[in-house]
C-alpha cells in the first residue's frame, strides 16, 4: 500500500481492514496459514499499533518514499520470509500494480491478485492509467471486483479471459441497529473525500436549491475551501474516526451521493445501514443498489431530478422494515464476499 495518506480511510482503519480480509484467508486456510504482510508508506512514521491477530505490517517510509525505494524495500521484507509461493495483493490497478508486477520479476513463484474499484468510465479519464491497466491484465492470476455491474461493464471493455474474479466490495462494520426517530429534521449529509471523483460542487449546487434543509458535510480534501465558499450555508465536520462517523449518521435525513463513476458507493451503504435514503447519481454502484431496493434509494441524471427525491424522501421516509431487509440482505452478502475473496487467494 505506497502512499496510505492518500487514502480516504485513515492508516489505522486500512491495517484494521487488511487484518479483516487476513482472518478470512486464515479460516480458508486453516493449519496452513500463516500471517499475511502489510507493506505499507505515506505515514510521517511507523504505526504504533497493537499486534494484530492475522496480519504484520511493514513501514516503507513517509509521503516522499519513491516507488523504486519501496519496491526494493519490498524485496527486501518478503525474502525474509521462507516461502515456496507469495500472492501478492495489489490494492489498486495503478501503482500497487505497477509494484507487484516489478517484485513478480525479482522473486519467484508469485502471483497477483489486482483490485479494481473504480468504474471504468473512470478509468479510462485518464489514458495512461487505463492503457497500464489493459496491458496487465493478463498478467495477474486473479482480479477482485467490488460490484456485480461494475465487473459486467468492465469486461465488454478489456478482455480478462479465463482469469478467475470475485465481487467482493469494500467491507463494513455493521453495528446493532438503533431505532430509528419517528421523522428526523431535514438534513442533506455529503460523507466522504472533498474531491473531484466525488464532483463536491455539483453536490453543492443541487444543496443551494434546497434552502429549507441543514447541510452537513463529513469529509475533507482538496476542494474543500471551494467547497465552503459555493455553499451558502452548511456545517464542515472535517475528517472523522470511525467512532465519530457513525455517531454523526443520526444528523442525517438524506446523503446525496453526486461522484458520477462509483462502482461500489461505501457511503451510501452505510447510510442504508444506519436507516438513511440515498439519492445518488446513476453509476454502476448505485444502479446496482437501486435495482434491488429502489423504496431506499433514487437515482439522478440532471439537477432538478435531485432535488425532487431529496423532497420526495423528506415527505416520505421510507418504511424501518426496508432497512431492516437492505441490513439482512447486506450482512450475508459480505460475508460471502469475503469467503469467496479468500478462496481466490488460495486457488492462485
Amino acid at each position: 500500500m505506497p502512499q496510505i495518506e492518500r487514502n480516504v480511510f485513515s492508516a489505522q482503519e486500512l491495517l484494521d481492514r487488511q487484518n479483516l480480509y487476513a482472518s478470512y484467508f486464515a479460516k480458508e486456510m486453516g493449519d496452513d496459514f500463516e500471517k499475511a504482510l502489510v507493506l505499507y508508506s505515506g505515514t510521517d512514521s511507523p504505526l504504533s499499533v497493537r499486534e494484530y491477530e492475522f496480519i504484520n505490517s511493514a513501514w516503507i517510509g513517509p509521503a516522499s518514499t519513491g516507488l523504486l525505494t519501496f519496491l526494493k524495500k519490498s524485496i527486501f521484507h518478503i525474502k525474509r520470509f521462507k516461502q515456496n509461493r507469495f500472492v501478492l495483493i495489489a490494492g489498486t490497478p495503478f501503482q500497487p500494480l505497477f509494484l507487484a508486477r516489478a517484485i513478480s520479476l525479482l522473486v519467484k513463484h508469485t502471483s497477483i491478485q489486482v483490485s479494481i474499484h473504480g468504474e471504468i468510465k473512470g478509468i479510462k479519464l485518464s489514458p495512461l492509467k487505463y492503457h497500464f491497466l489493459k496491458s496487465q491484465i493478463g498478467k495477474v492470476s486473479g482480479i477482485r471486483f467490488v460490484s456485480t455491474v461494475q465487473r459486467e461493464e468492465f469486461i465488454k471493455e478489456i478482455r480478462i479471459g479465463n482469469t478467475p474474479s470475485v465481487v467482493s466490495p469494500v467491507p463494513i462494520e455493521v453495528k446493532q441497529q438503533k431505532k430509528a426517530s419517528v421523522k428526523r429534521s431535514q438534513v442533506l449529509g455529503f460523507v466522504g473525500r472533498i474531491h473531484k471523483e466525488r464532483d463536491p460542487l455539483l453536490w453543492v449546487e443541487i444543496a443551494n436549491e434546497l434552502p429549507e434543509m441543514k447541510h452537513v458535510i463529513i469529509g475533507a480534501g482538496p476542494l474543500e475551501l471551494e467547497m465552503k465558499s459555493s455553499l451558502r450555508d452548511g456545517d464542515f465536520y472535517g475528517l472523522l474516526e470511525r467512532n465519530e462517523l457513525m455517531d454523526s449518521w443520526s444528523g442525517i435525513s438524506v446523503l446525496l451521493s453526486t461522484a458520477p463513476h462509483e462502482s461500489y458507493g461505501l457511503s451510501t451503504r452505510e447510510a442504508l445501514l444506519n436507516g438513511i435514503p440515498v439519492v445518488a447519481r446513476n453509476s454502476a454502484g448505485s444502479r446496482e443498489l437501486a435495482e434491488k431496493f429502489p423504496e431506499l434509494i433514487k437515482l439522478f441524471e440532471e439537477k432538478n431530478e435531485a432535488v425532487l427525491s431529496i423532497r420526495y424522501f423528506n415527505e416520505n421516509p421510507p418504511d424501518i422494515e426496508d432497512f431492516t431487509k437492505f441490513r439482512t440482505w447486506f450482512i450475508q452478502e459480505q460475508e460471502n464476499s469475503l469467503q469467496n475473496l479468500a478462496k481466490l487467494w488460495h486457488s492462485i
